[in-house]
């Protein structure tokens, strides 16, 4: 997307058991860039799972993840970024 190299990953967080969605990107365009801050997409209090991403028309970043709520059944949870 315009250049941008753009990394999902899951991992524990900051002395977290709880698996997140994280993010970081890289501009293609510069000899020797380097990556952004890692950002935690899922935001979630419970263990998330990356499903999908993609990239819409508008140059949005869109990322599609389940969680497990205190409910104990797996939602789908959408967020994007303007990049």
């Amino acid at each position: 997307m315009n250049g941008r190299l753009h990394l999902f990953f899951q991992q524990l967080g900051n002395g977290s058991a709880v698996t997140q969605i994280w993010h970081r990107e890289l501009d293609i365009t510069a000899p020797g860039g380097a990556w952004s801050p890692v950002v935690n997409t899922s935001q979630a209090t419970q263990p998330a799972h990356s499903t999908e991403h993609y990239c819409d028309s508008l140059g949005r970043m869109h990322v599609l993840f389940t969680a497990v709520p205190g409910t104990g059944v797996a939602h789908l949870y959408h967020c994007y970024r303007t990049g």
